[in-house]
Formats: structure tokens, sequence, C-alpha cells
């Protein structure tokens, strides 16, 4: 179903830049993307695989959908794959 979506003329995932997207948008390429990254790849994949933008705004998304464990697990892991923080442009690839 989410495949479906992410596809669908309803979503803008990629189709639209991440940065010209609504918030809800944002929200939901965001999850959409840990969701199958980590889940073909684990975090290594979601860090390494152009999510760069998403990552940024990753805990933020999961607290919008009320996700606060896994917000704190995702946060624990850019902690683990970035101990030094995040690189400051989203833009660029980890």
């Amino acid at each position: 179903m989410l495949i479906s979506l992410s596809e669908s003329k309803k979503s803008d995932f990629g189709k639209k830049d991440f940065l010209k997207q609504s918030k809800e948008q944002k929200v939901f390429s965001t999850i959409w993307s840990l969701e199958s990254e980590v889940n073909n790849g684990g975090f290594t994949q979601y860090f390494s695989n152009g999510s760069a933008e998403t990552v940024h705004f990753l805990i933020e998304a999961l607290k919008t959908i009320g996700a606060e464990k896994m917000a704190q697990i995702c946060s624990d892991a850019i902690k683990v794959a970035f101990p030094k923080g995040l690189p400051s442009d989203p833009q660029k690839s980890f």
C-alpha cells in the first residue's frame, strides 16, 4: 500500500525536490525513505543511499506522527553513525 502511495499522483516522493515539498509531504517522504532503506539494508543503507536531505528532518517527522520510540532509536543511530553530528549541508551526500 505504501509503495503504491509513494508512486501515485497524490505523492511528491521522488518527484519534487525535498526542500520544496509541503511539511506533510516531507513527513511522508522522510518516513517512507527510512522505512524502505532500513528494511532493505539497515541504517547504514539509509544513511548512505541518498537520504542526506531526509535525515536532517527525520526526528521531527517521527515526532509529528507520534513515533516517539522510533525517534529515539533513530536519534541513537544518528549519534553512532555521526559522532561529531550530522554534516551541516543537507544537500550533500554523507
